[in-house]
């Protein structure tokens, strides 16, 4: 009996550790940016919803695009000047800058198209367009290890984000002697009725945090969950299994997307790799 209650608050921590995007690797990444160039990356998973699940992406900001990117651009440069001796200047350029095809990597795939407005990803890290609202109570809390410059960024970010009534909030009230069914039942119940959030970011932030503690001082559990509202821009997640990925390729299509002899064979292997022990896709 112990077992399964100890599963079963494994399954909602993993729900809520998700959405906090705690855990994390390798992810395919393709942008095509609105004059129509593409480029295929792979990134860290863990510098994705920060990127995304902002103001400055839903207004398509230049500049949050071009720090994005430039990451990226560093790398591949870092790459291709000293792959030869290994005497790299960045440490993770060997991990992610010679992943260059329109193909999925280890979590999987994720298409940020500016021509259409949309997002296609398939992976099993995060959830695009929400995240858990410990995010911010553990940001904003003494002894946390993030830059003043990042923290700023964020700050100022989350405040246009209010003040622009992007954001609402989800209140899932749950008892820890819930079953995950049942918890996933009020948390979309919960989605449902969620609202604009409406006070200032101080509010905010101690809203998060007061819920955060909460939960570890009762059986009555409170996840805050944040919604981003990203108009214009349109997210479609597919599900992480052989025909979710196959599904996401074929929206890639639909868009306009092609794929070289080379990407073919990534694709084919990363699918074979991924799902060949899948015994529930019969793909």
């Amino acid at each position: 009996m112990w077992m399964m209650k100890f599963l079963n608050d494994i399954k909602i921590y993993t729900d809520i550790l998700c959405k906090e995007n705690i855990m994390g690797g390798s992810l395919g990444v393709t942008i095509r940016f609105e004059n129509g160039s593409i480029e295929p990356m792979s990134r860290w998973t863990n510098s994705t919803p920060g990127f995304i699940n902002s103001y400055s992406f839903a207004v398509k900001d230049e500049k949050h695009l071009n720090a994005y990117m430039q990451q990226w651009y560093d790398m591949k440069k870092d790459y291709d000047d000293n792959h030869n001796t290994g005497n790299y200047e960045f440490n993770m350029t060997p991990v992610y800058a010679d992943h260059r095809l329109k193909s999925p990597d280890e979590y999987g795939m994720l298409v940020i198209d500016y021509m259409s407005n949309t997002i296609l990803h398939c992976q099993g890290y995060t959830k695009y367009g929400t995240t858990a609202g410990s995010h911010y109570a553990l940001m904003y809390q003494d002894g946390v290890n993030f830059s003043e410059e990042y923290l700023t960024e964020t700050y100022s970010d989350l405040e246009e984000l209010i003040k622009s009534d992007r954001l609402k909030i989800v209140e899932t009230n749950y008892n820890k002697s819930d079953s995950y069914e049942v918890y996933l039942e009020k948390e979309k119940l919960a989605e449902a009725n969620a609202t604009i959030y409406k006070g200032d970011i101080g509010s905010f932030i101690k809203y998060c945090n007061d819920a955060y503690a909460k939960s570890y001082r009762s059986s009555e559990q409170t996840n805050i969950n944040v919604i981003y509202d990203l108009s214009p821009w349109k997210i479609i997640r597919f599900p992480e299994s052989k025909q979710g990925i196959l599904d996401l390729k074929d929206k890639m299509y639909d868009l306009g997307f092609t794929f070289s002899a080379e990407e073919e064979t990534a694709w084919s292997n990363y699918i074979e790799n991924r799902y060949n022990n899948d015994e529930n896709d019969n793909v």
